[in-house]
């Protein structure tokens, strides 16, 4: 069996728990007390989708990226050491759950962020660092060839002859 790429499933976790992390502050914004828990949940997420949407480069190199996430990993080839040292990404989740359980709607972003910052922290025990995939285009590498047309037309029955199909059988049921 192969090694575990743990921040595979660090990224995946941590996308799905951004995207919970909008929903929880939208919601609690107009239904609970502490209006800062919900800005700051809501704000949070979607920094953390940002950050989290490209996928990095496997060591197979068999990994499919999402749509259009060669934009952000240029980005994140830029930041450099911020964002691919996930030391530095385990702890940044793990800080921005902690104001989270504060709310009933930002518990579940809570505890899908805390195993992300796990997962993460594993991955990073484990010397994995983010590498973008390489961006290849959709565009063909050969021109589509133009079949030529048929010279001879296609087999018919004789003029004046019928398909009869088959109404020669006959079927007895007993």
């Amino acid at each position: 069996m192969g090694q575990i790429e743990w921040a595979m499933w660090a990224n995946q976790q941590a996308f799905t728990s951004a995207i919970f992390m909008v929903i929880g502050g939208i919601i609690a914004l107009p239904t609970f007390d502490p209006f800062g828990v919900g800005v700051f949940t809501l704000v949070a997420g979607v920094v953390i989708f940002i950050f989290e949407y490209p996928r990095s480069k496997r060591r197979k190199g068999t990994n499919r990226p999402r749509w259009f996430q060669h934009y952000i990993s240029d980005v994140l080839k830029f930041l450099g050491p911020v964002s691919s040292n996930y030391y530095l990404r385990s702890g940044v989740y793990f800080v921005c759950s902690v104001p989270q359980v504060f709310t009933l709607p930002t518990l579940i972003n809570t505890v899908c962020l805390l195993v992300a910052s796990a997962l993460y922290f594993t991955a990073a025990v484990k010397d994995e660092k983010w590498q973008p995939v390489p961006y290849e285009s959709k565009e063909r590498k050969t021109p589509l060839k133009v079949k030529e047309v048929p010279s001879r037309p296609p087999p018919r029955n004789p003029v004046g002859a019928e398909n009869t199909g088959f109404d020669d059988i006959t079927v007895e049921i007993s």
